[in-house]
């Protein structure tokens, strides 16, 4: 079995109190696991990257809409209110 430990730590009364607990973790066999497949590398450096990859087409998204939205065309309508 594989301990694991935890600490919390609580503010009372401005004081720093931290307390330590040691509970096991469950069953553990002793048998050592095999390598990892290409897929499970894959996902396994993948999550530990924490890096999130952006968008390969934010920039074109980006240029396209402003590209529309600055090219429309614009009628102005004047409204004139008579007394």
């Amino acid at each position: 079995m594989s301990r694991r430990t935890t600490r919390n730590r609580f503010n009372i009364n401005g004081n720093f109190v931290e307390s330590v607990t040691d509970e096991s973790n469950g069953a553990v066999s002793g048998e050592s696991r095999g390598p990892l497949t290409s897929g499970q590398r894959l996902a396994a450096s993948a999550a530990s990257s924490g890096e999130v990859s952006p968008d390969p087409f934010a920039t074109q998204a980006k240029y396209f809409t402003e590209h529309r939205v600055l090219s429309r065309d614009v009628c102005i309508v004047k409204y004139i209110m008579r007394c």
